[in-house]
């Protein structure tokens, strides 16, 4: 699974709407930025619709859109050439994906471009793996889920997107690949609430993972940590970062799997 981010301009291939692609700002676990590359099918699937990137039109500026998958299907066909960084239709000879402009708001398909050319920008990608984490309350082996679109819990361990988790350390956000929502504490106190809401720039979901104490520390409310409330793990809360010779250290130590 891959991220499709253009090397010129950083940002990432989403398949936005229904049959609609665009290059967007990358944001860390959102599965509409998420695409399963299988060079033996040559079909590039994206993860949140389940949609394949089809190419109708062999001509310059030609339509690029998601359709329904079909391995049968020409204009589906695609192969990417790690020695140029272009995404080459294998169908539709000499024409690779192009972000269209630098904004990357309507890619279409275009010549494949010679790297001298001054428009090579729009057409160089890289597949950069997309990385889940799963969050383990290792004491009591119980996984980080979401229960619903908001709320959370620390429940056993499952084959399941709700206990999925992508972190991204530049932004620090913890984003649910389940719900697309992010881990967010509004209450910078002692039992302090946490749950999921819209991804957004808001201080309340800024989180930094602290690898030598094992903690999920909150990077605006300082001195707090992610805690697991109770052995059953029905609750998580924000609560006063602990020692690690306190004896209920184990309620904050959390493992990024």
């Amino acid at each position: 699974m891959y991220n499709i981010v253009s090397n010129g301009y950083g940002l990432a291939l989403s398949n936005t709407a229904n049959d609609v692609i665009a290059f967007v700002t990358k944001a860390s676990g959102d599965t509409l930025q998420d695409w399963y590359y299988n060079p033996a099918l040559k079909q590039v699937k994206n993860r949140g619709t389940g949609l394949c990137l089809d190419a109708y039109q062999p001509a310059d500026g030609g339509a690029v859109h998601t359709y329904a998958c079909d391995s049968t299907i020409a204009n589906q066909q695609w192969k990417y050439d790690s020695s140029t960084k272009q995404l080459k239709h294998s169908v539709h000879t000499g024409f690779c994906l192009d972000m269209g402009s630098s904004t990357g708001e309507a890619p279409n398909l275009w010549s494949c471009l010679a790297s001298s050319n001054p428009d090579i920008n729009n057409q160089l990608f890289s597949l950069k793996a997309a990385v889940d984490n799963t969050i383990v309350m290792s004491s009591f082996s119980l996984v980080l889920t979401n229960v619903d679109s908001s709320a959370i819990q620390f429940q056993t361990a499952k084959n399941s997107l709700n206990q999925q988790w992508r972190f991204d350390s530049t932004t620090q956000l913890i984003r649910s690949v389940g719900t697309n929502k992010c881990l967010d504490a509004w209450e910078g106190k002692n039992d302090g609430g946490v749950h999921l809401y819209d991804c957004s720039t808001n201080s309340n979901q800024k989180w930094k993972y602290n690898a030598n104490t094992k903690q999920l520390q909150h990077a605006s409310w300082t001195g707090y940590c992610l805690d697991i409330g109770s052995a059953t793990g029905e609750t998580p809360h924000l609560w006063s970062c602990l020692a690690t010779t306190h004896v209920d250290y184990k309620n904050q130590q959390v493992i990024l799997n």
